[in-house]
């Protein structure tokens, strides 16, 4: 916790001085040096250097569609891509092997199918006449995916290890959101009577997107244990990063958040239907009662920072600019299917939609979408084998979670369900800030599979230690 708390202060520190860049290679050079030294602890030094990242190189983004990456983008994708090669190079030079790992690894028939649709696509992109540029900008997130599940089982962290990666990522998320909630609440408390209504200050940041997993995760952890389990130390960690995810702004971070926890807390009543009625009836009786009126007045009146951030979770969907965005984009992504429905337009292709905001028609390569992404670039095809793809995954944690009741595929799962989650809201699975983790956790799951004894029932396999 000290080396991150030291890390991000001087961070902001050396932001105000305009020295932002000279902390940013020196953290990158610090992460990349240890992960190749140590290859496992890149897990959570990934997560190091992308928060450096992201606090000493800011966002200059002015929020039109269609135009170029904002030039932070790269150096926060050049801080993945250091260390997971660092990552990469060390696992060559020390490989390691566990007694009783299969030979090979076992992908199975649906990542061959996803991955061959890919293939498929990127070619259909380029006979359709995209740059070679264009398309490896668009798939970049595809590209970090398939390389991360690589370097996901190439490592080989044992199910100890990864225990203490996962660790040692929400200490460092923690520490990250301490920061944030400092820095936005001071400006929000400053700029309090200037901010519009239904909204606040806040700093577009990657690194929430993972607060508000592990937030979830934490929570879900506690569910499967038990909640008295949870100490005010987790409490307070729990605390912090949904603190930070909801101030972040985004609908889409806390939506998956709750929706995470919620699936989490379905599967662990999932033989007990009462249960589960019970708790879904109180959900519902909670939701129904509440009285939003009365929160929107209780904060108007105490704070116009609350109020402001009351009204922007709070907002009805005909009113909500981002919803109505969406939507338009889905709209024109379906229009655009059905003259090409089999693989859609392929890698490299762009949208024209109408932007209700702006009442303009704006042309666009990037869908706000991950399902309107799929459909965009692969098609029905696409979207179908990707599918398969994820409900194998899903399906193979969830079994090994039942079979060894060993945690590590627990935390797997939760972190599958919580990137499912985020797919209608944004392309969780196919952006490169986001696209390299969700690639180790794959490779973590195929490798943790080919530690598990060869049985047609996996009911009987005990915990891998």
């Amino acid at each position: 916790m000290l080396v991150c708390m030291s890390w991000f202060l001087v961070a902001t520190a050396a932001v105000q001085f305009q020295l932002g860049l000279i902390v940013y290679l020196a953290a990158l050079g610090w992460s990349s040096f240890r992960a190749l030294r140590r290859p496992v602890e890149g897990l959570w030094l990934l997560f190091v250097a992308f928060a450096v990242a992201v606090m000493s190189v800011s966002l200059d983004y002015t929020g039109e569609f269609g135009g170029d990456a904002p030039k932070a983008y790269l150096y926060w994708g050049l801080s993945i891509s250091c260390v997971g090669s660092a990552m990469c190079l060390g696992s060559l030079l020390k490989p390691r092997r566990f007694h009783g790992e299969r030979r090979s690894i076992v992908l199975g028939w649906p990542f061959l199918m996803f991955l061959g649709v890919v293939l498929l696509v990127v070619g259909y992109g380029y006979v359709q006449g995209n740059g070679v540029g264009i398309i490896v900008r668009q798939g970049s997130g595809l590209v970090f995916l398939f390389l991360f599940i690589f370097l996901g089982y190439r490592v080989r962290p044992s199910s100890r290890e990864l225990s203490v990666s996962f660790q040692n990522i929400e200490t460092v998320l923690v520490a990250y959101a301490g920061v944030y909630l400092v820095q936005e609440v001071y400006v929000n408390l400053a700029l309090r009577f200037d901010l519009p209504d239904g909204d606040f200050f806040r700093q577009r940041s990657p690194i929430l997107f993972f607060c508000g997993m592990f937030a979830a995760l934490e929570l879900g952890r506690a569910l499967f244990r038990a909640m008295s389990s949870l100490r005010p130390g987790n409490w307070l960690r729990v605390s912090l990063l949904s603190a930070a995810a909801i101030l972040s702004g985004s609908r889409s971070i806390v939506a998956s958040m709750l929706l995470t926890m919620l699936l989490l807390a379905v599967l662990r009543y999932a033989r007990h239907p009462l249960r589960i009625a019970l708790l879904l009836a109180g959900l519902a009786l909670g939701l129904t009662s509440f009285n939003y009126q009365g929160l929107l007045s209780q904060a108007e009146t105490q704070s116009p920072l609350l109020q402001h951030i009351a009204d922007r979770y709070l907002v009805s969907p005909d009113q909500d600019p981002s919803f109505l965005e969406r939507s338009s984009q889905m709209n024109a992504v379906w229009d655009g299917l059905k003259s090409e429905p089999l693989i859609g337009k392929g890698i490299g292709a762009s949208l024209l939609w109408f932007n209700p905001y702006t009442r303009e028609y704006e042309e666009t390569a990037f869908v706000d979408s991950g399902v309107g992404y799929l459909l965009l670039k692969m098609g029905l095809l696409g979207l179908c084998t990707f599918l398969l793809f994820l409900l194998s995954l899903l399906r193979q944690s969830w079994l090994y979670w039942k079979s060894t009741h060993h945690e590590i595929f627990l935390l797997l799962l939760g972190m599958l369900i919580y990137y499912s989650a985020y797919l209608p809201f944004g392309p969780s699975f196919f952006q490169f800030l986001t696209s390299f983790w969700v690639g180790i956790v794959i490779g973590c799951l195929y490798l943790q599979g080919s530690l598990l004894p060869k049985t047609s029932k996996l009911t009987t396999v005990p915990a891998v230690s």
